[in-house]
């Protein structure tokens, strides 16, 4: 909740498009009182709301103020679209989260000490996704902690989704005919991907009479999810993964079986949605080497979605022994650095940014690993994506999320949208690389506090020795 805002006034407006429009304007209007700590709210335009962390496949969009508003202009490429509309304060939860955005909607958010309030075409979109979610949370009962619990766990998360697909049919008439098919998809494809993960969370494959079955919960909540919605959900995709994942349809132990994945997908998809799902599973797993060093030569050429065969093509760039492209960064004097410059070491690209947690752990690990390895040809490139100057150059003195002996760059203010980050397509943090002294992709070893540092000391040791 913001609390220092006394009032403000969101407003949504979209022109009518037709599907695949390009340009479609929408514009958005904050009207606001409070200065907002001159920290105004952003919005994030997400394509396909399944690669909402792909650098590419979002755009983050600031307003100009103009007195006390704050004017969005925003493009939509679909005839639905998934958004972000984020508070300025770094400590709250977005103001609305993954919501649906059509052309001609005109939402109007209120927002005061209390409360969001949402009016105006296409609000209710964001009012029956609340209430679906508000049904789920008052009715959870928790995760289950072993395999004997999976059966209740099951039957509870069930007789919720009907519940929530109840109340969406009630709304139906409230809403447009993708919308509508999209929520229900969602709703449904959420619960039976949680039950498939808790299945391999639990190792419990095998040992449970049946596996979720879509057919059955579709029979018991007297609903039949509608096909042609499949390409705008955000959650199909990963119910396909997690459903190959428990079956193991596409997999032989740890290595990925291309060729049954691609028989199966081409039986049963079609189209974009075809596409979109390989993408996804690449994605995915895009630092898993049996599924990038194995895609298949010339998969991406059939693809008829550019961002979907730039996925699938920027991955198999990636594959083990690929030369990574030269790139230059700055360090704390201000001079360039380029990775060529290392030639003949091996090299291990640190990523992180200011507030990770994640990477505050991480640094005595790799403190650890550098002291084992200070006598091998190995250099380790610490690599911030903070916006601010003055903050990295804070955080690095500080020697929280690097050291001395490292080679600390930063990316210049552009954060995740450098070239670097980009073609590697790190979305979380931290993470890292080696390359080789040829400067080829060597690999994405374990993260150093979940196997002490063993996978990665490994990798370097054999690759220093070649």
């Amino acid at each position: 909740m913001l609390r220092f805002i006394v009032c403000s006034i969101i407003t949504f407006s979209a022109a009518f498009s037709q599907a695949h429009a390009q340009n479609v304007n929408a514009t958005i209007q904050v009207i606001t009182k409070q200065s907002w700590n001159n920290k105004p709210p952003y919005v994030v335009l997400l394509k396909y709301g399944t690669f909402d962390y792909h650098p590419l496949l979002r755009d983050t969009i600031k307003p100009r103020r103009v007195g006390h508003f704050y004017h969005f202009d925003i493009p939509l490429s679909d005839s639905l679209q998934y958004f972000d509309l984020v508070s300025p304060d770094p400590n709250e939860v977005p103001i609305v989260s993954k919501g649906l955005i059509e052309p001609g909607d005109q939402i109007t958010v209120g927002i005061d000490s209390a409360a969001y309030s949402f009016t105006g075409k296409g609000a209710e979109k964001i009012l029956v996704q609340r209430k679906v979610d508000q049904i789920k949370a008052v009715g959870d009962s928790g995760w289950p902690q072993d395999t004997s619990a999976l059966t209740n766990f099951f039957e509870v998360r069930n007789q919720l989704t009907c519940d929530q697909l109840a109340y969406l049919k009630t709304m139906r008439s409230n809403l447009s005919r993708t919308a509508f098919q999209v929520l229900q998809a969602n709703t449904f494809y959420a619960n039976i991907s949680l039950q498939l993960t808790q299945i391999w969370r639990f190792h419990a494959y095998g040992k449970l009479s049946e596996l979720p079955s879509e057919d059955k919960l579709q029979q018991q909540c007297g609903i039949s999810v509608d096909t042609t919605s499949l390409f705008y959900s955000d959650v199909y995709p990963g119910f396909v993964y997690a459903k190959s994942r428990v079956n193991n349809a596409y997999w032989v132990g740890d290595t990925f079986d291309w060729g049954q994945c691609l028989t199966d997908i081409n039986n049963r998809y079609q189209g974009e949605l075809k596409e979109k799902i390989l993408a996804f599973i690449i994605y995915r797993d895009r630092q898993n080497a049996s599924i990038v060093n194995g895609i298949p030569v010339g998969l991406a050429s059939g693809f008829s979605n550019i961002d979907f065969k730039g996925i699938v093509t920027r991955a198999g760039q990636k594959k083990k022994g690929a030369l990574v492209q030269d790139f230059t960064l700055k360090n704390g004097d201000n001079l360039p650095v380029s990775l060529s410059k290392f030639s003949g070491k091996v090299v291990v690209l640190d990523f992180w940014f200011t507030g990770c947690s994640a990477c505050k752990g991480l640094k005595p690990k790799m403190d650890s690993i550098q002291q084992e390895l200070k006598n091998l040809p190995v250099e380790f490139l610490s690599i911030s994506i903070d916006k601010s100057l003055n903050q990295w150059r804070t955080s690095v003195k500080s020697g929280k999320y690097s050291s001395a002996e490292q080679v600390n760059l930063y990316t210049a203010g552009q954060g995740d949208k450098h070239p670097i980050v980009s073609f590697f397509e790190v979305t979380a943090y931290p993470t890292l690389i080696v390359i080789d002294k040829s400067r080829k992709l060597l690999d994405f070893p374990v993260d150093p506090r979940n196997d002490n540092g063993k996978s990665i000391i490994n990798i370097i040791r054999e690759a220093a020795a070649l």
